[in-house]
């Protein structure tokens, strides 16, 4: 018999969290919580947005209504983890910061590497 994970209070430390202005962590999110329990870790706003979604009552499949709900975050998508804005943010902080050894370069690179990738 499979054992039984009780999920942990909303607000706790421990409780999946999707914060809406880091859409790419959305797939994780859905990845960390079941279908009934997805409004429980929401803000009040989101969580009705989400429940007023048509795949959301009804005999759709969680997979049906993740997709609706990932279709409401662009960002969310593998394919467009990255935007021109990213990408001007990421030069604008580094011009200001500065790169001044080796290692500073060697975090940059793949930073703008997979950045610029998405175009």
């Amino acid at each position: 018999m499979a054992a039984i994970i009780a999920m942990p209070a909303c607000g706790n430390h421990n409780a999946p969290k999707f914060d809406p202005t880091k859409q790419r962590e959305l797939r994780a999110y859905f990845s960390d919580v079941k279908k009934e329990y997805l409004r429980r870790y929401l803000d009040l706003d989101m969580a009705d947005l989400w429940e007023t979604l048509p795949k959301y009552s009804g005999t759709a499949t969680y997979n049906k209504y993740k997709i609706t709900i990932l279709e409401i975050y662009p960002r969310s998508e593998i394919d467009r983890k990255w935007n021109v804005e990213d990408l001007k943010s990421l030069t604008k902080e580094t011009v200001h910061i500065g790169i001044r050894t080796l290692g500073e370069f060697g975090e940059y690179h793949p930073n703008t590497f997979s950045t610029s990738q998405a175009f």
